[in-house]
């Protein structure tokens, strides 16, 4: 195992840490402090999208790789300080909205960086904690409120941000892959008619095959019954 099956490991764990303290937090929720932040972070409705412009962008992962877990709780300062800031954050883009929570939803993050970077070293599950926390989505996380997650990360030097759109969920992914799926199926059915097609036009030659052998016997058979009729009528 190199260096970097090392570090993607370390931050599968970090993450399965960050995931086991937000469920615990779903119950006590412990040392969240929220703070009046000075920011421009504001929300608005596109038709029936909702959305949020956050002008930063999360943590990446690494930031939580020096924390302790006690009693299945995450303590460090860098894991909190971050959490409580971007609960902050999507509170205050949140503030004044009226629309109530958005269930079942699709969750779209958009980060937009100032340098190259790997997507899933972000943390975007402290961003849907704040929305469930205040009031966007529903009031649980799980695959029935919130069946799809996604996460993109986009160039942008002259304006670093994150934008998320929360859209109510009407399977939409799975009407964009039915036309992929049904192309699919009808290319399955196609190598299935192929291979019938083969495997009857070897049955065709073995019957032809096994027709001229039959022939064949029969012309025999005739030659020699037609030779035994000349044989009878030279006999005195």
């Amino acid at each position: 195992m190199d260096i970097g099956d090392l570090i993607k490991t370390q931050d599968r764990l970090t993450q399965t840490q960050i995931e086991i303290t937000n469920l615990i937090e779903k119950e006590k929720r412990k040392n969240l402090e929220l703070e009046d932040v000075n920011s421009e972070a504001k929300h608005e409705m596109i038709g029936d999208i909702l959305k949020l412009t956050i002008p930063e962008y999360p943590p990446k992962i690494n930031v939580f790789h020096r924390i302790e877990v006690v009693d299945g709780s995450i303590v460090g300062n860098a894991y909190q300080s971050a959490r409580n800031r971007w609960y902050s954050l999507v509170r205050k883009a949140l503030k004044g909205y009226e629309g109530g929570r958005i269930d079942p939803a699709i969750v779209y993050l958009v980060y937009y960086v100032p340098w190259m970077c790997d997507v899933s070293n972000f943390v975007g599950k402290i961003i849907i904690d704040g929305l469930m926390y205040f009031g966007a989505i529903a009031a649980d996380d799980n695959l029935e409120h919130v069946p799809v997650e996604i996460q993109e990360a986009r160039l942008d030097k002259e304006n670093p941000r994150t934008e998320v759109y929360v859209i109510k969920h009407t399977n939409q992914v799975e009407k964009i892959l039915t036309p992929y799926k049904e192309e699919k199926r009808i290319n399955k059915e196609i190598e299935e008619y192929k291979k019938r097609i083969e495997r009857l036009e070897k049955e065709i030659d073995t019957l032809r095959a096994v027709k001229e052998d039959v022939n064949e016997e029969e012309g025999m058979s005739i030659i020699s019954k037609k030779e035994d009729e000349r044989d009878f009528e030279f006999l005195p």
